[in-house]
């Protein structure tokens, strides 16, 4: 958008005629387009022989053409943006739909990584958050609950470090600094599920139980293996609550 046309801009009104208006109150063009040539006139040191008429139809062209290139400006620019979030979804969509659907391609659950992928599509889109709606629209439960510090556990816990500058994954961003979630950190179901495979699964991060006695051991790779077997291959298999449960206490060390 081009710079707005000011008093100067109009023939006949320098700067010293502008300050002397902007005192009489007509600080813009616009507010000059509003005044009439009787006020003009009444105003003290107007340059002799002033065209206050035209003065006031230029100020009306100038302010009409300020509006027409204002409102240009903010079409285009709600239309880029539209454009953009639409974009940004679509992408988005494409990618969990791609990653679920090398789920569904495999039900013996031979490809160990898929709930992975699809987790990580959905963090790598620009609206993804634990809070979320899937690719069908359909929204999402929570998938975790408020963390606990290193140093306030009485139960085993789950203690996962990441790289330094950081990385996502399960709907969380770890780092040096150790992230503590227990198994009630996570929802019961299908979702809360994959999460925990989701985090146990990457190379990039490393996990360990913690006991409330300081005793660290590396995570129950049978239960992880296990929990995939039941969650891990199908986005739709209705699992029962009982074995999710026990399936996330034995990865948790409370089995």
């Amino acid at each position: 958008m081009g710079t707005p046309a000011t008093l100067t801009d109009i023939d006949g009104i320098g700067s010293a005629t502008a300050k002397k208006l902007e005192v009489a109150g007509m600080k813009t063009v616009a507010a000059l387009a509003l005044a009439d040539v009787s006020t003009l006139e009444a105003l003290s040191g107007m340059p002799s022989g002033a065209k206050f008429a035209d003065w006031i139809a230029a100020a009306k062209k100038l302010k009409d053409a300020d509006e027409e290139n204002t409102g240009i400006h903010e079409a285009s620019g709600a239309d880029a943006e539209t454009e953009g979030a639409a974009a940004s979804d679509d992408e988005a969509e494409a990618k969990v739909s791609e990653a679920w659907g090398t789920d569904a391609a495999d039900p013996a659950g031979t490809a160990g990584a898929s709930a992975a992928q699809a987790d990580e599509s959905r963090e790598q889109a620009p609206t993804a958050s634990t809070d979320r709606k899937d690719a069908q629209g359909e929204e999402k439960q929570p998938g975790a609950t408020a963390q606990l510090s290193v140093a306030e556990h009485d139960v085993p816990v789950l203690v996962v470090t990441g790289p330094k500058k950081g990385f996502r994954r399960g709907g969380y961003r770890f780092g040096k600094e150790p992230t503590i979630f227990t198994d009630a950190s996570f929802v019961k179901d299908i979702d809360g599920m994959r999460r925990i495979l989701a985090i146990l699964s990457e190379d990039k991060l490393t996990c360990a139980i913690r006991y409330p006695d300081g005793v660290e051991q590396s995570v129950d790779r049978q239960a992880a293996a296990d929990l995939y077997a039941l969650v891990g291959s199908n986005a739709d298999f209705d699992a029962d609550a009982e074995q999710l449960a026990e399936l996330s206490q034995r990865v948790f060390g409370r089995a």
